[in-house]
């Protein structure tokens, strides 16, 4: 019995690496408070800088409807909040700079205020956010 609760402890203490350091964001656009342009097909310019002191892992987007200040009441019929989420494998890297146009809003989206999050995990599961008020208009 003691070998096996010995067994046990190794195994769990062998993932143990000491890198409890979280990565770093540096989101550079959109800026705080963009006003974005719902049916753009060119999509929402994304610009960052990401890194950790060890090895990235991934990061993801989401953005969501703020309209209701996050009180999360029940919605009107025919209102289409925008929303996206995306997960991006950035692994074997230390340090990234990411820029793209994946976020397209389409049209019809309900105009107003939305939140853009931005999460990135390191190799060994740290997690940093940021998070930025964007405006979606017509």
């Amino acid at each position: 019995m003691a070998f096996v609760a010995m067994s046990l402890t190794a195994i769990s203490c062998s993932k143990d690496d000491g890198d409890t350091t979280k990565p770093s964001i540096n989101l550079s656009t959109p800026a705080h408070d963009q006003v974005l342009k719902i049916g753009d097909p060119a999509g929402v310019l994304l610009e960052m800088d990401l890194s950790d002191d060890v090895m990235l892992g991934s990061y993801k987007l989401e953005v969501h409807s703020n309209a209701d200040h996050h009180e999360h009441s029940l919605k009107s019929e025919g209102n289409t909040d925008f929303s996206f989420h995306k997960e991006y494998d950035i692994s074997g890297n230390k340090s990234i700079h990411i820029s793209h146009n994946d976020i397209v809003i389409p049209a019809g989206v309900t105009e107003g205020e939305y939140h853009l999050m931005v999460y990135c995990t390191d190799a060994a599961g740290n997690e940093t956010q940021v998070a930025r008020d964007i405006i979606l208009r017509n």
